[in-house]
């Protein structure tokens, strides 16, 4: 049985020089801010000379790099006496080099997920290890369409055919603090399910080693009970702001309504996708479930039939508002609002 690290170092911080070495292609670390995901990814790199890849998701964040007190190399560069600076590299590509080394030595190059797709000159064959750094958006990041079918590419062409020669697979390492549980990599990856009994069981580790992902959920980081005793913990006592940067809940996630109940209390009404919408037999409420049972109106999971249901569901909606509709599980919920444009 594969045994897993301690989660976090003597300094308090995480520990992700455990977490990397364990191997997996496929690695997420959600965690509280700043306890140590981007600077201990980035420190193990360097010390272990790893070429990689470093990955956001849009282009302005990437460009905001450039500014020295935004680079991820900045705690670098003064806790560890790094220079590590930015250059342009390529069209929407920026480089991060080492100006302490006598020949400048380039340390990754920076791109961004939404323009990978159209940069040119970048072979993915010279590196081991993409780190996507802030993979789950903040509420306020505009939404990229298809954006699970982007971060899949960007790893098809990084890695490319290093496998079918023989090689290891590209290490894809995804940080990010925890902002949200249904984001867009772990609804395409059909991984939301799992993270929500993990946080129900304060479960850390999740392995699937036949996919080759590893979950690492952070919780209790003694680096966070400090910073509650900050000024802005203490100004932000009780709101979704701390409970997201120093509690390592998805506080912008609303986990409301979620409860089991006895299908045999409904009728079914519509299925669409994977979800299906259950009518109560006496009371004017609803209950979403992942089982179909019995002969619901049916819509696929198309765009233009997910689009037809949206049109009808406005009777949906407007009971989702006033608290009528119950759900089995966060997935049917989140599937629910998605299906409905709610």
């Amino acid at each position: 049985m594969l045994e897993f690290p301690e989660l976090f170092e003597e300094s308090g911080y995480i520990n992700m020089p455990g977490i990397i070495e364990l191997g997996y292609p496929f690695t997420f670390v959600t965690g509280a801010r700043r306890t140590g995901k981007t600077f201990g990814g980035l420190k193990y790199n360097l010390s272990h000379g790893i070429k990689f890849v470093y990955l956001r998701r849009s282009q302005t964040e990437i460009d905001a790099c450039k500014t020295p007190a935004l680079s991820p190399f900045m705690d670098i560069n003064q806790e560890l006496g790094y220079d590590i600076q930015v250059k342009p590299l390529a069209k929407n590509v920026i480089g991060f080099y080492d100006m302490g080394k006598e020949m400048k030595n380039l340390i990754a190059p920076g791109i961004a997920l939404t323009t990978l797709h159209n940069v040119r000159g970048i072979s993915g064959a010279e590196y081991s290890q993409i780190f996507y750094d802030e993979f789950i958006p903040e509420k306020i990041a505009r939404p990229i369409k298809g954006e699970f079918d982007a971060w899949s590419n960007a790893y098809e062409t990084l890695n490319g055919n290093r496998e079918l020669k023989g090689g290891k697979p590209m290490q894809f390492i995804c940080c990010a603090n925890s902002n949200m549980a249904a984001n867009p990599i772990f609804m395409g990856l059909g991984l939301v399910r799992i993270l929500e009994r993990m946080k129900k069981d304060h479960q850390v580790y999740y392995a699937d080693k036949g996919r080759g992902i590893l979950i690492v959920n952070v919780e209790g980081s003694p680096i966070s009970q400090k910073k509650k005793t900050s000024a802005l913990g203490k100004l932000t006592k009780g709101t979704d702001f701390a409970r997201m940067a120093y509690d390592n809940e998805y506080a912008f996630d609303d986990f409301s309504n979620i409860e089991s109940r006895s299908l045999r209390e409904y009728k079914p009404y519509k299925q669409v996708g994977e979800i299906c919408v259950y009518k109560h037999k006496s009371r004017n409420e609803y209950y979403i479930s992942e089982h179909t049972a019995g002969a619901p109106v049916k819509y696929g999971s198309s765009e233009r039939e997910i689009e037809a249901f949206s049109r009808g569901a406005g009777v949906l909606r407007d009971a989702y508002l006033s608290g009528r509709i119950y759900f089995e599980n966060y997935l049917t919920k989140v599937l629910f609002l998605k299906y409905t444009n709610s």
